[in-house]
């Protein structure tokens, strides 16, 4: 059993005999985040099922909650609340106080050696060692303090991600539920409406031979009349293109000659 798992089990029996609060380090009047959550309006669900990656969407909201593992179980969070910040503090004073009479100790010594000896290696200084605490908070993960203010901006940022994808007329609207446990869950509601698609596709390039080229490997274009517009293709496409011209001749070409 390795040491991870020891400390889980740990955690685990000290939690069921503990009355400490999930809440304990969340400050007064705050709630924590616990649960997040994207979803569809109905009718959007006709066009979702293409280009667009709930994944990805998830990845850019500007909260999540503390990780759950095994059931659910905040064990991160846990972790972090085993340690106790005033005894932490004490302990610290303790260490450092220590440390630094050691190191006085070490300097003196290397003072006289160089004094005999200015060759001398001299011993390096001892840095303070964490304590039992500070140890358990780096392990575990502080709580997630809801913040209103980033549910705004991650509603934005889903929009923003629905437009690159086509979704030109997106609407995202948050709304945030405070339960009386001083947790807290926030609901990102998504209509797509009908996506945007190629309905033609030109290439307006006025080097003949440079036309040529880019024709000769059109039958292989990542853009298809009827495809939802999407920014992620697009890119990959002005990719696709420049790197068949940089083999053929092009060296001095960049994507950034290629716009749409």
């Amino acid at each position: 059993m390795n040491f991870y798992w020891r400390l889980y089990l740990l955690v685990l029996v000290i939690t069921l005999l503990s009355s400490c609060s999930i809440n304990k380090y969340v400050p007064v009047g705050e709630h924590l985040l616990s649960h997040t959550s994207i979803k569809f309006k109905k009718d959007s669900l006709k066009y979702n099922k293409s280009n667009i990656d709930l994944d990805q969407m998830n990845a850019l909201l500007k909260q999540k909650p503390n990780r759950k593992i095994l059931l659910g179980f905040r064990f991160h969070l846990k972790l972090y609340n085993l340690s106790n910040q005033k005894r932490i503090e004490k302990r610290i004073l303790v260490k450092q106080a220590r440390v630094e009479k050691r190191n006085l100790k070490i300097q003196r010594k290397n003072d006289k050696k160089l004094a005999k000896n200015p060759a001398y290696n001299k011993k390096m200084l001892e840095a303070r060692r964490l304590t039992f605490g500070e140890k358990l908070r780096s392990i575990g993960e502080e709580p997630v303090v809801l913040d209103k203010s980033a549910a705004g901006k991650s509603a934005k940022q889903l929009s923003i991600y629905l437009i690159n994808k086509g979704f030109f007329n997106n609407s995202v609207s948050d709304s945030i539920s405070l339960n009386d446990n001083g947790q807290s869950s926030v609901f990102y509601l998504v209509n797509t409406d009908k996506p945007y698609t190629y309905s033609n596709i030109d290439y307006l390039i006025n080097d003949s031979l440079l036309l040529s080229y880019v024709d000769s490997i059109s039958a292989n274009s990542l853009l298809k009349i009827g495809d939802n517009f999407d920014t992620d293709i697009l890119d990959q496409e002005r990719s696709r293109i420049t790197n068949f011209l940089l083999n053929s001749g092009y060296h001095y070409f960049n994507k950034e000659f290629i716009f749409f």
